[in-house]
């Protein structure tokens, strides 16, 4: 695996998969009068063509290791990559309650739509970052949920993961015809730069694309400053609870709300319970969960055990929505403008 990584590192290092400038050209007839020349002129200013876009060289960075224990698949058969040999295929790394991978969705389906009838394909890597997006239903619901129409794998076991040496959500593997992985990104954005790419090794297979704007589907991004960092309500973010009693354990423990919470913390309020050291469950009949963030959006993890709840929400002590939790999902608690806020559910 470190030979793979380091080799990925190394490309990302060098610039593999940077756009070169783009280059703008314009043509002029020679058989122009000077009346022509004028309306031209004017037209050229009014309408101007668009610039020409040169296309990456990108290196050659690894071969593509083969997909591994994925299973159960959506919207496909199994497939290989040796089977694929002669396409254009691009890995997507991700998890459905993951707020970065929801966010670049669209445009990883923009490809597939825009890129229709070419030999290209997206297969996209289902690995769980909680132990309930282990389940098929659920995935099979978030893909309907976002419109996702290209092959989706499930790597419940994260043996494909691993052998990628993949170590983000969400993550992007573009491999060329010949089975070599050519281009990486990790994360959001980059969505013009992946497009580019696309076109590139389609382009060495002697494959032509008429340019589109794909970053039309892509969502607009904040340009913040500091962010409240991405908190877990388990042992991984245990210092940012606020009232925790002691170290990590399973035992049920009643919390009591504290008199302030500073910036970045979070409280319980009510008897909650530690599970798998990765998500806390409500023992009591009420409960509480309060959040002091600096940021313009907060999204949560939610699930129930048995019957559908409803949740209150009050962002700086004002209510703004109810919501039925009755599945394992992300849910929106709030968005509006950026600053300090504490939300209390």
């Amino acid at each position: 695996l470190d030979p793979l990584l380091e080799e990925i590192k190394r490309s990302r290092m060098q610039g593999g998969g940077k756009e070169k400038e783009n280059q703008s050209e314009c043509t002029h007839s020679p058989y122009r009068t000077k009346d022509t020349e004028d309306t031209k002129d004017t037209e050229d200013a009014l309408f101007p063509p668009p610039p020409m876009v040169t296309l990456p060289t990108l290196p050659e960075i690894i071969r593509a290791p083969e997909l591994q224990g994925l299973g159960p698949w959506h919207n496909s058969p199994p497939l290989t990559i040796a089977a694929l040999r002669g396409k254009v295929v691009l890995i997507d790394f991700w998890t459905y309650s993951c707020i970065n991978c929801i966010r670049t969705l669209p445009s990883i389906q923009g490809y597939g739509e825009k890129f229709k009838g070419k030999p290209f394909l997206i297969i996209g890597v289902h690995s769980p970052e909680f132990i309930f997006e282990k389940s098929e239903r659920n995935v099979a619901d978030a893909i309907r949920r976002h419109g996702l129409t290209y092959p989706v794998a499930q790597d419940n076991d994260f043996r494909t993961w691993r052998a990628f040496a993949n170590r983000y959500w969400p993550a992007k593997y573009l491999i060329d015809a010949e089975g070599m992985i050519r281009y990486t990104h990790f994360g959001e954005g980059a969505y013009e730069e992946t497009d580019l790419a696309i076109q590139s090794l389609l382009k060495e297979i002697g494959v032509s694309v008429s340019p589109t704007n794909n970053e039309q589907r892509a969502n607009k991004q904040h340009a913040f400053g500091e962010l409240t960092p991405e908190t877990y309500l388990g042992a991984r973010s245990w210092q940012a609870l606020a009232n925790a009693q002691g170290e990590p354990s399973d035992s049920v423990l009643l919390y009591e709300a504290p008199p302030a919470l500073d910036l970045h913390t979070y409280a319980l309020v009510g008897k909650w319970q530690l599970q798998d050291d990765e998500r806390q469950t409500l023992r009591s009949a009420t409960g509480e969960i309060r959040l002091h963030f600096l940021g313009a959006e907060v999204n949560l993890v939610l699930g129930i055990a048995e019957k559908p709840v409803t949740v209150d929400i009050e962002i700086d002590d004002e209510p703004t929505q109810r919501l039925t939790i009755d599945h394992h999902d992300l849910y929106r608690l709030f968005s509006g403008d950026y600053g300090e806020h504490e939300v209390v559910l």
